[in-house]
């Protein structure tokens, strides 16, 4: 159960953080609340996508899966464009009475290009979308499964997979039964391009679809050429995209590499591990990110800080939590305000704000209360805080 709960805190973090990393990011469109509904700002603060339709927040809520929903200090990572598109919610409506939501993807002109009403679907990557649906025809024999959608909402791959997520490089992580594998991009027999698809079962699984077959209790996305994985769920190691262990598993735990440094954790500390699996700076931290810029959010004792790549702290563990550096800039927070420092350990943008995202092409995403609003690194809004 404890592995479980860290290979889904790490998917969500690993996916969040690289679900923006495209042509997205150099078109950088925000997202903005109004009345709770979702438009888009540029860079400058102007508004380029009308508030039109409704935003996950948390008076609205949609299943991100079966078992987890949407809050609302994660509309940052919810509802920023991907591979194009941006998820919105769409009413149901039945004479003047609200039913539920459909979700629904906007383009960036923010024109609806299409509208599913399956239980999830997550954001593109590489051109699809996961989704999931409910297969079975009678109610105690339904299951939830999941499948691939295109960028016009047509399905490419029917539900069949207990779960599965974005494409990262050409492959996408997917459970068959309780085991992690990795997908092909190209499904060869398997794929096919329908509106019209029956859930009343799960077609069987090719298996030339999968690149790695399932064999993992415990899995990461690529970063480049090595992911980190576990067979039994208790030790973990690095493998290449054969599937061929580089890194033998001898970690508690393990996470992607960024920046040629991996986390890893021995006896509930972390520490970090260069691409040949030699712990360059031992383990010794109660919490640990991965490395953005050159430094990484440790905790030591009670606070937090950053390190170097050499392991010296140039930043003290002054704050009481701290978000990856960005641009220069990393959010903090002393007491119960964030604001910003840069890589000299300077506040340059005093803590004043209720939550605080990091950079993106020149602004921050932040909070005041419940209200959403952007500054520039001077700390300066150019959205006012709305909601």
């Amino acid at each position: 159960m404890k592995n479980l709960v860290w290979w889904i805190l790490g998917i969500f973090l690993v996916c969040s953080s690289g679900a923006h990393g495209n042509s997205d990011e150099a078109l950088a469109l925000h997202p903005v609340l109004d009345n709770d509904k979702l438009g888009f700002i540029d860079s400058e603060g102007r508004l380029q996508v009308e508030p039109a339709y409704l935003a996950e927040t948390e008076k609205i809520r949609m299943p991100v899966s079966a078992s987890h929903s949407l809050t609302f200090s994660e509309l940052s990572a919810s509802s920023y464009y991907s591979d194009g598109l941006a998820r919105v919610l769409i009413p149901r409506v039945w004479f003047v009475f609200t039913t539920g939501y459909d979700l629904g993807y906007i383009d960036r002109q923010g024109q609806l290009v299409f509208q599913a009403d399956y239980e999830w679907v997550g954001d593109f990557s590489e051109g699809l979308a996961a989704f999931e649906a409910t297969v079975g025809e009678k109610t105690i024999e339904k299951r939830n499964f999941f499948g691939y959608l295109d960028r016009e909402g047509a399905v490419v791959v029917g539900p069949k997979f207990e779960w599965c997520g974005r494409f990262v490089e050409g492959l996408a992580l997917a459970r068959e039964g309780e085991l992690f594998g990795y997908l092909h991009r190209n499904f060869g027999p398997d794929a096919q391009r329908s509106r019209q698809v029956s859930f009343e079962s799960v077609a069987p699984l090719n298996p030339t679809v999968w690149k790695i077959a399932p064999r993992f209790r415990v899995a990461y996305n690529f970063a480049g050429d090595l992911a980190p994985a576990s067979e039994d769920g208790r030790r973990f190691g690095y493998i290449d995209r054969s599937g061929a262990w580089v890194i033998e598993p001898r970690f508690d735990h393990a996470f992607p590499f960024t920046e040629g440094l991996a986390r890893v954790m021995v006896d509930s500390l972390y520490g970090y591990i260069d691409r040949s699996g030699e712990l360059v700076i031992p383990n010794r931290y109660r919490n640990a990110g991965q490395f953005a810029e050159g430094l990484a959010r440790v905790g030591i004792n009670a606070g937090f800080g950053f390190i170097d790549r050499e392991g010296r702290v140039v930043i003290d563990p002054i704050y009481a939590d701290a978000g990856s550096f960005s641009e220069g800039l990393a959010p903090v927070r002393l007491d119960y305000e964030w604001g910003f420092v840069n890589t000299k350990g300077l506040l340059v943008i005093s803590t004043r704000f209720s939550h605080a995202h990091k950079f993106r092409n020149g602004i921050a995403q932040v909070r005041d209360g419940k209200d959403l609003g952007y500054i520039n690194t001077y700390g300066d809004f150019v959205w006012d805080p709305t909601r």
